[in-house]
């Protein structure tokens, strides 16, 4: 996909640079280079990262995905709300563990309860 096609998904998306840039896991100034075009030849990895910050790429399966069994990875559209709801829940994982992810989802499931 071209620097273009990209600036018109975010913008699609309205997103703002920082935030393509926090999906992606990027500096924002890498984002802003690579999308104004001042970056000319920009590293593959960057363009996979900000295509798969927008939905349009893919995840590959991680080494633990692969060894559970996860050959493919389905892919499904969700809502800005879904998606940054999903970052959260990752977020929550790596920097307090999976017993705090468990208690997120108890959470959410009590909420439906009431």
């Amino acid at each position: 996909m071209d620097i273009n096609q990209l600036n018109q998904e975010r913008k699609k998306q309205k997103l703002s640079i920082a935030e393509l840039a926090e999906r992606a896991n990027l500096p924002k100034g890498t984002v802003e280079k690579v999308l104004f075009g001042i970056v000319h030849d920009p590293r593959k990895s960057t363009i996979e990262a900000i295509e798969q910050a927008l939905g349009l790429r893919l995840p590959e399966p991680t080494t633990a995905e692969r060894l559970a069994g996860v050959t493919d990875m389905l892919r499904v559209s969700i809502t800005a709300e879904e998606d940054n709801l999903l970052v959260l829940y990752r977020e929550l994982g790596r920097k307090k563990g999976a017993d705090m992810q468990r208690l997120f989802m108890e959470m959410g499931r009590l909420m439906l309860e009431q």
